[in-house]
This record gives C-alpha cells, structure tokens and sequence, in this order.
C-alpha cells in the first residue's frame, strides 16, 4: 500500500459548511495535527470508543493529543450495537460534565459505526452540539458511517430511532488499522462496498466502482485509499444534494437497508453485523425487483459472483418469521402512511428506484 495522501472535500451549501475527509496510511499518529488545523480552539478532547478498539489503538491516539498540549480523557463502550442507546449516551454526557468540556472542545468517535454513531450524537446534543471528529476503524464506518453527519441511537426496535444530522469537524481514515480488523468485520464493510456500486449511477452518473470490484476481487487490499476515496465520493455526492434527507435522494444509500435493519431489530442487534444484514438486504432487494421484473436475472448473477467471491452472508438466521420482518419494516423511518418504501435495483447494476406500492405478498415471499 502506498503512502498516498487524499482528501474528499464535502461542502454543503446549506450553511456553508465544508469539511475534509483525509485519507492517508499512517495519519492516525497525525490527528493532532489535524485538531491543530480545524480546531484550534480546542483545549480538552473527549476520546470515545469501544472495549476492542481501545486496547489496540487508543493509547496512541491519546499520546499524540497530550503531546501537542491537550486534555484527554477516554470513555470506553462494550462492543457492540447494544451499546448504541440512551443509557451510554447518558454515561457519555456526566463523563462530558466531569471533564468541564466546552462548546469549543471535542468529542472524537475511534472506533466503529456504532461509536460513531453514539458519539456523534452525543456531540449534536450535549450543549446543543460539541465540535465532533470521527476517526472510523472499520471498513464499514470508513466508506460509509463515519461520513455524511447521520448520527443516531437505536431506541426499542428502531434501528437509529433517536437521531440529527451533525457534520463532524472532519474525518480522518487511516486505511492501515484495517490491518487488525476481523475478517468478519472486513466482509461486513464490503458489503457496503458492494452497495455504493449499485447505486453509483443514481448518485454520480458513472459506473465505475463495480467494474473495478470486477476486476480486483483478490486484490482489494492493494486499494484501500482509492477504494474507500471512491465510496465517500459517491456518498458526498448525495449527502451534500439531500443532507437531511428531505429530498428522497438520500434515500438511495438506503438499499437494502430496509431488510437489513428488520433482521437486525428481530435478533435483538445481537446476531448480526450491520454489514452482514445489508448483505442479506442486497439479496433480498435484488430478488425482489426480479419478482417486479425491473431487474434481469443477468444482472443479479453478476452481482453475486462478487457477493460469492467475498463470501459475504447470504442465509438469514433461522426461526425468523416472514410475517414479524414485515412488521418490523413498517417502523422503518423512510415508510410512511403505513408504506414500506424500497430502494431496489433496475435495469442493471448502478441503477435503483424507489418504490412504496409494492405488495405485501411479494414481499412475504422474498422473506420466506
């Protein structure tokens, strides 16, 4: 892997916000330089990651921050979506009133999606909104979490029921942590992977992405920063059309979440990665616009022979019921009026639309 430097700008014209997305191996032993940059005000940092992360790259990050002169205190989560919950959230914020943190200091998620995610809202809501900085360390929280300023907790069985859109101060991707991931962790983030090239057609006009996955099934590590460079384009070029999701475009980065997050709610966050669920949730989008006949079968076995080759999940847990998944989709945010609207694939691979009239007994049956 070389040591190329990029950076995906994102500006988005409401507000006038703009922050970067810097990729390069090795940054992470540079953040504070990038504190530094972005937030030169800040005198106390509050590091926020989980019980895995922690022991492999926190002290790091930590002697760095002290080093250039600032205070760092570390909270640490269990691993895991169960941690995404008001109740963490709530040991975050006395841990913020502890610390005496301001307005002009930080909070910084280092870790996965799921710190992300309740970091993130922590930062949006404790003194009306923190400066925050995400450093992802997963595939998963790098191409796709840790950008876009969707930040939330899960709430009963909502999946990210209690949430705001908050743009972090900026995001930095250090490919090289992705040396310690799991390889079930790695297989969960191409699976989003596999799903920005699905939609890349719809979000930037190209088609670019699957041809390269195509082409590099075996050689995915020698990529990581274009890889992961190529899905935050396609992603920042939704996120600054539709930041909050009032537009129906954002909504494109959703397919196959729609399954996903029913498997998810019905196994308690317990069984399931949140990759591996989209994985299962691209399979069952993708059959279910062959049921609607919008998509070619074709394009379908092309899709899996990349699914095949990662070895992405494709049987759901046993014992799952048809009927419950159904109803857990009907709490999903996007439906409305007791709707179910999904993100599906048509014509071929790069392409999806948007449907919230298709009938429940298609939709058992792709369940079943």
């Amino acid at each position: 892997m070389t040591n190329i430097a990029t950076t995906v700008d994102v500006a988005i014209p409401q507000g006038a916000r703009r922050y970067p997305i810097c990729i390069q191996p090795g940054l992470l032993t540079q953040v504070h330089r990038l504190i530094e940059e972005h937030l030169p005000k800040a005198k106390k940092v509050l590091l926020v990651t989980d019980d895995v992360v922690e022991e492999l790259y926190a002290d790091a990050v930590k002697s760095v921050l002290k080093a250039s002169g600032l205070e760092v205190y570390v909270f640490v989560a269990p691993m895991g979506e169960p941690s995404k919950s008001l109740a963490m959230a709530e040991k975050i914020y006395n841990n913020a009133l502890l610390m005496n943190l301001s307005r002009e200091d930080a909070i910084i998620a280092l870790g996965g999606g799921v710190v992300g995610d309740l970091a993130g809202y922590c930062a949006a809501t404790f003194y009306r909104g923190v400066n925050f900085v995400q450093i992802p360390t997963t595939l998963l929280a790098q191409v796709d979490s840790s950008v876009g300023g969707k930040v939330a907790v899960n709430f009963a069985s909502a999946k990210n029921g209690i949430g705001t859109f908050y743009q972090p101060a900026f995001v930095l991707v250090d490919p090289d942590v992705l040396k310690t991931l799991p390889e079930r962790q790695l297989q969960a983030g191409l699976a989003e992977v596999l799903k920005y090239s699905m939609i890349e057609e719809n979000c930037r006009g190209d088609l670019k992405l699957f041809e390269f996955l195509e082409n590099s099934l075996t050689r995915l590590e020698k990529h990581w920063p274009e890889l992961i460079a190529h899905c935050c384009r396609i992603k920042k070029a939704v996120v600054v059309q539709d930041e909050t999701d009032s537009k129906g475009i954002r909504a494109y980065l959703n397919l196959g979440h729609t399954f996903a997050h029913a498997y998810e709610a019905a196994t308690n966050y317990q069984a399931l990665l949140h990759g591996e669920a989209v994985a299962l949730g691209l399979l069952k989008a993708t059959a279910l616009s062959e049921q609607l006949k919008i998509f070619p079968k074709v394009e379908t076995e092309k899709m899996r022979r990349v699914f095949d080759a990662w070895k992405l999940p494709a049987e759901p847990p046993s014992g799952l019921s048809a009927s419950k998944l159904l109803d857990l989709m009907r709490l999903d945010k996007k439906a409305q009026n007791g709707k179910i609207k999904f993100i599906l694939p048509m014509v071929h691979i790069g392409q999806v639309t948007i449907r919230d009239n298709v009938p429940d007994d298609l939709v058992l049956s792709v369940l079943s």
